[in-house]
């Protein structure tokens, strides 16, 4: 929908779920792609532990969430709990060390005794998993190995025909932060604060979609933005416009984001400058190098606005203006929308219709803002079923007040007659 105020493209509190989903599976898939190349880190000695914040409540629900998606598709039940010992009660103070504990358990055939005694080590599987083929026997091998590092154990208990629990303890440290590290998410940036210099911040990337990307999370609060595809481009562009903050892709072709950053961090001038290092790699060599290299900060991809945001606000002392969380109306029910759109005209009503048959997104948007002058509360409505991509619903209801519609028409001719 489009903000009045701005005239913007702005994001339903329904879309922004869809895309909150979709950007942690993105940070979910990356993590396993990483954690494929740790096991050769592992198996080498190498890995180390790098501690940091983290909101651990936020962690378990998006795992919650993404496992919950493969337990529906495989038709089972999943079930989650948490419960936290809160820091006033457990007498524990910032940096205090915690024991963490987890216990995943199901409901399945269970793991032979004899199977138990290998079931860590690299490569080794249960029958159940060599007779269907599933895995390659390192997932358990690799999370054994993570235990020991963060100081714990894991342990697993089977009973054929019964099920297996696996139990496992790391040692955490209460975060020193008092507030949430997310806490402006659900404030939602909305300008900068008046009295400040105009911030100039340049994205090098030579991916068009990347740099589109960054540039729309990075103008709509008001920073001066330009965009370089090339390494010679950012230097040519920081030469004439001396941003105050480069977003610096650090691995792709044409673009070498480490001479980019060498020759404008030692030319006159380009100390002042801020750059942060983008790049897919979580390793901690990788980032140690690219700091090494003149970079101020190291982000890593995938990103969330929020985060974006909050980089610049530690390099920059950028002040920012917060909005408030729109609070979502109350739904109606089926017989309520159906009811109200019969009030609506039909030639709408059949392009709304068709649209949704097609999945026309922008147009079911489109449709929607037309008729909020008319009714806003089923605008309202209707938009809480499309940021849902509830489109076959959204298909019956429309055939119905139509079909309702028809009738009712139809009635009141034969009554004239009569």
């Amino acid at each position: 929908m489009r903000d009045a105020a701005s005239g913007r493209e702005r994001l339903s509190p329904g879309q922004s779920e869809h895309l909150a989903t979709v950007h942690r599976s993105g940070e979910h898939l990356l993590t396993l792609v990483n954690k494929v190349l740790d096991l050769s880190r592992i198996e080498a000695g190498r890995t180390v532990v790098t501690p940091s914040d983290f909101d651990l409540c936020e962690l378990l629900a998006g795992l919650k969430e993404m496992c919950a998606l493969v337990a529906a598709n495989k038709g089972l039940t999943l079930r989650a709990s948490a419960q936290f010992l809160g820091s006033a009660e457990a007498g524990s103070k910032p940096g205090s060390p915690v024991r963490l504990s987890f216990e995943v358990a199901d409901s399945g055939v269970g793991i032979a005794a004899e199977d138990l005694a290998g079931l860590f080590q690299p490569f080794v599987q249960s029958a159940r998993g060599q007779k269907h083929g599933e895995g390659s026997g390192l997932g358990l091998a690799i999370t054994h190995e993570f235990a020991e590092l963060l100081g714990g154990t894991i342990e697993v208990h089977s009973t054929l025909g019964v099920g297996t629990t696996f139990t496992f303890t790391i040692v955490a440290h209460e975060a020193a932060r008092e507030q949430p590290l997310d806490a402006g998410e659900g404030r939602p940036v909305v300008g900068l604060a008046p009295g400040q210099a105009v911030w100039r911040i340049l994205v090098a990337d030579d991916d068009a979609g990347s740099r589109r990307l960054l540039v729309q999370m990075l103008k709509p609060p008001g920073f001066a933005v330009e965009e370089a595809g090339d390494r010679q481009a950012a230097i040519t562009v920081w030469e004439r416009w001396h941003p105050h903050l480069i977003w610096m892709d650090m691995r792709m072709p044409n673009l070498d984001g480490w001479q980019a950053t060498q020759r404008i961090k030692s030319a006159p001038g380009g100390a002042d400058t801020k750059i942060v290092a983008l790049a897919a790699s979580s390793f901690e060599e990788e980032r140690a190098e690219i700091l090494a290299e003149g970079c101020d900060d190291f982000l890593r991809k995938p990103y969330r606005a929020a985060t974006l945001l909050e980089m610049i606000e530690k390099h920059l002392g950028v002040r920012y203006i917060y909005g408030e969380a729109a609070e979502a109306a109350p739904a109606m029910d089926d017989r309520a929308r159906v009811h109200a759109l019969q009030s609506l005209p039909d030639e709408w009503l059949a392009r709304l219709e068709e649209a949704a048959i097609r999945a026309e997104m922008n147009r079911v948007e489109q449709l929607i803002e037309e008729v909020s002058a008319q009714s806003q509360a089923i605008a309202v409505d209707i938009q809480v079923l499309a940021d849902d991509f509830d489109y076959r619903r959204i298909i019956a209801l429309v055939q119905r007040a139509r079909r309702r519609a028809h009738d009712q028409g139809d009635g009141e001719r034969r009554e004239g007659r009569a």
